[in-house]
């Protein structure tokens, strides 16, 4: 099955210096990250439509040998019909049978800013063992947890001698907070996700991907209607374009990542397109 309504279209790139920017189809809704800060709670039903999204996005990869790594809210993003795109691929890598995937996305340096390095890593990475597509399913399980929470799993702290130690142990503990509307259901899949062994999570082992639909968290859901278009978007944003706002349903962010309302320029993002 090929979903790549998902992936993104980039219309061209510039790059100039050490920074690389890619343009594309204008995505009126924002990102998932900016949605989840204005609904303050993610209702169930917008998060089921946003998260079978990914994980047909997921399938659609792994069927070609890539590995996506990285799934962050702030880097999906809502078109107008309401339906979603994986923003960033930058991290993304192709598997083959002669390398072993043995190296990360982030390399984590005592006494700096992490940025997610450690709360993000998979077990696999933490021990060293090599890895294949499976660390998908962990990341989506973070994914998950942050878009139905509105906060990371395993949240970086301060950074201390004993942080790298301590973000290990939160992660094999498998010590994270449920907020009080998660059900049943939302404990369960997060559970079946975030597994330790990575053969063992859902999505991978014996039932693969199709045990991953079946479960009851999806229940409702018509994989056949999303996978065509026809299942209707919870929330659809205003096609109405406003020249003085373009981008009002994006939130802002600094250089390094972080959510930022410094930034003084006319138009939201205009900053990242200045060496164009």
């Amino acid at each position: 099955m090929e979903w790549k309504r998902s992936m993104p279209e980039h219309l061209t790139a510039g790059k100039k210096e050490k920074r690389l920017q890619q343009i594309s189809h204008q995505s009126l809704g924002g990102d998932l990250q900016s949605r989840i800060l204005k609904l303050k709670k993610m209702p169930s039903d917008h998060a089921q439509f946003y998260a079978a999204q990914v994980v047909l996005a997921l399938e659609y990869l792994h069927a070609l040998g890539i590995v996506l790594r990285e799934l962050r809210p702030k880097n999906i993003w809502i078109c107008k019909d309401g339906y979603i795109k994986i923003g960033d691929l930058a991290n993304a890598v192709r598997l083959t049978k002669d390398t072993a995937l043995t190296e990360w996305i982030y390399e984590y340096k005592p006494g700096t800013k992490t940025n997610r390095a450690l709360g993000s890593q998979p077990p696999e990475v933490w021990l060293a063992q090599p890895y294949d597509e499976n660390v998908d399913w962990w990341i989506f399980g973070l994914f998950l947890y942050e878009l139905y929470s509105g906060s990371e799993t395993f949240p970086e702290e301060s950074v201390s001698a004993l942080y790298e130690e301590q973000m290990k142990q939160k992660i094999f503990s498998l010590h994270y907070d449920t907020p009080r509307w998660f059900g049943k259901l939302d404990k369960q899949i997060l559970k079946q996700l975030l597994v330790l062994n990575a053969q063992d999570r859902l999505g991978a082992g014996p039932g693969g991907i199709t045990a991953l639909k079946q479960h009851p968290w999806f229940r409702g859901l018509s994989w056949n209607g999303l996978y065509a278009g026809l299942e209707k978007a919870p929330w659809i944003p205003s096609n109405s374009y406003d020249e003085m706002d373009p981008g009002g349903n994006f939130i802002t962010y600094s250089d390094d990542g972080e959510l930022s309302t410094k930034i003084n320029n006319p138009l939201p993002f205009g900053y990242q397109f200045q060496y164009f």
